[in-house]
């Protein structure tokens, strides 16, 4: 108890010194009842138990902590000397209350170990409901130092009320002992209790409406394990439970089971977005089902970014880049003039290079214009077509022999 620590009686205030004071006489009383003499040979338990309880209290409203809970502890063992069970598990809880409020390690275990020794006591005297408190007590200690500790001793518990008859009890029991399987990893356990929940509430009367969460909570957690074809089975037999079939809860284990089937992360990352996911589970069974989809979704998601990106730059490593070529059509790599103009162009001077018969420089300007774009030229107009019509038949006028005066004898 080094976290209690003692105060100085200086440093008291009035209030709590007048408890101090009364604390005394109590302990005085009871040092007396268990001293013997001559003419009293045996020690009176019964009434010492009482008068340490007293002074427990009153050191207690002094704060004194750590003399209140000695003389609590020897209250117990008074009570346990006269044969009173009840007043054992009492002062026990008494003097735990006070070490689970210490910061010191070894405080806290004392603590769960006296709620623990009570649990025991009370069980024993069939008083289901303190013995049920007093687990509860204790597991809140030992599921932050032991949580395997905690689980089974809550298992233990619910065995035993179920054994007598008293499985009511353990019903609020369920979901602490799950939580904390399923924290402490032992999925096993988690899925043994899980079944043990569904059998519980059926057997208390409760609404089917209630069972539809565990249901999916086994799936979940037959997920974890990797039992695919318990999963299965589990599911099947899970639509027996009435109005199941058509339950949000059912929507969700159908999804998770056919995901799994067919190795389909995009199905089960949706399953945490469905309305039978957000409603009666409890918060570490949704955490699971995130931890197992989520990443996983994630992963995939990465991986197909990553490969976008290294598409991207391998293309452009190999110079796809710009506009795609159509066929039939030449690709601009500068700005000036569109298609529809450079084509234009090309064809006059194509016409004029025939029409002069110059074939070597129709050839270097079909090869200019594939390898450069030609310039944007004006259309021609009708005076321009008139011209070169003239200046071809000049030019056949021209290539004929002249005419000869013995002509006209041909004539």
């Amino acid at each position: 108890m080094a976290s209690l620590v003692q105060k100085e009686y200086s440093e008291h205030s009035d209030r709590e010194q007048r408890y101090l004071d009364e604390a005394k006489k109590h302990l005085k009383e009871a040092e007396a009842r268990l001293k013997t003499s001559f003419t009293k040979w045996k020690a009176d338990y019964l009434m010492a138990g009482p008068e340490f309880a007293k002074a427990g209290n009153s050191y207690r409203l002094g704060k004194e902590p750590k003399l209140a809970v000695d003389c609590y502890m020897k209250a117990a063992t008074c009570a346990e000397k006269s044969g009173q069970s009840y007043e054992i598990g009492k002062y026990q809880d008494l003097a735990a209350q006070i070490l689970s409020k210490s910061t010191d390690k070894a405080d806290k275990i004392q603590a769960a170990e006296l709620y623990e020794a009570t649990m025991n006591v009370f069980m024993g005297m069939e008083d289901f409901m303190g013995g049920a408190t007093a687990c509860k007590k204790a597991v809140s200690i030992w599921s932050k130092l032991d949580p395997e500790r905690a689980v089974t001793m809550n298992r233990g518990v619910i065995d035993q009320l179920e054994a007598v008859g008293k499985g009511t009890y353990a019903l609020e029991m369920y979901r602490e002992t799950i939580t904390l399987a399923i924290k402490a990893e032992r999925w096993t356990m988690a899925g043994d209790m899980i079944k043990k929940a569904i059998v519980g509430f059926v057997d208390a009367g409760r609404p089917p409406r209630a069972i539809y969460s565990w249901h999916l909570s086994e799936i979940i957690v037959l997920a974890k394990i990797g039992d695919n074809v318990a999963l299965d089975e589990t599911f099947l037999e899970s639509l027996s439970t009435s109005g199941y079939g058509t339950s949000d809860e059912a929507e969700v284990a159908e999804e998770i089971n056919r995901g799994l089937k067919e190795r389909d992360t995009e199905r089960l990352n949706k399953v945490l977005g469905l309305r039978g996911m957000k409603n009666g589970l409890l918060p570490v069974i949704v955490n699971l089902a995130k931890s197992m989809w989520k990443l996983a979704d994630e992963g995939e998601t990465n991986k197909q970014r990553e490969k976008k990106t290294s598409s991207v730059g391998s293309n452009n490593r190999a110079g796809n880049v710009g506009p795609t070529k159509k066929a039939g059509q030449r690709v601009e790599l500068f700005g000036g003039g569109g298609s529809g103009s450079s084509s234009s162009g090309s064809n006059n001077n194509t016409k004029n290079n025939n029409s002069s018969g110059d074939k070597t420089t129709l050839q270097t300007s079909a090869s200019a214009t594939t390898k450069a774009p030609a310039p944007t030229s004006a259309p021609a107009t009708e005076t321009d077509d008139m011209d070169d019509l003239m200046d071809g038949l000049d030019d056949l006028m021209t290539g004929l022999p002249e005419a000869d005066e013995d002509d006209d004898d041909l004539l």
